[in-house]
């Protein structure tokens, strides 16, 4: 009887493999942070499918880096959550990290995206816009050195 179950329940279940699966972030660094082309703090403002994956449009509030004066941008995520597919909901603000890609921009559930004004993440998202206004901050100087300098 209990074979039977097992055999029953199988049926109805989904392979191991087809979640997704991704480390915790643990606190943001600079090789961490240079892995990424883009940074931003914006509103999903609109989503479409296109085939496997979703396209959002986003209301640009702040870069932290990469791209720099838009005030729109297009970011691509998987469909589905068991490929590691973010579900950005029109409203939300969010924290974004992303990748280029030869089609756009493309994040995931595996990179430091988070949404801003939920209690889970709180510190977690005060840690990381900490560290990235001081490397803000840094590549300002970086630059305001380099312009005096010649």
């Amino acid at each position: 009887m209990i074979y039977l179950i097992i055999l029953i329940t199988s049926f109805f279940t989904e392979p191991a493999e087809s979640f997704c699966s991704c480390l915790p972030p643990g606190e943001i660094t600079t090789e961490e942070y240079k892995s990424y082309d883009i940074i931003l703090h914006g509103k999903i403002e609109a989503a479409r499918e296109e085939g496997r994956k979703m396209v959002y449009t986003i209301r640009v509030k702040k870069f932290y880096k990469g791209v720099g004066n838009k005030d729109f941008i297009e970011i691509d995520s998987f469909l589905e959550p068991s490929m590691c597919g973010i579900g950005f909901v029109p409203g939300d603000k969010w924290l974004i990290y992303a990748y280029k890609t030869d089609e756009g921009y493309f994040t995931d559930l595996c990179t430091r995206s988070k949404i801003i004004g939920r209690e889970e993440n709180a510190a977690e998202l005060r840690k990381d816009l900490e560290f990235l206004v001081k490397s803000l901050e840094l590549r300002a100087q970086k630059i305001s050195g380099s312009k005096r300098g010649g």
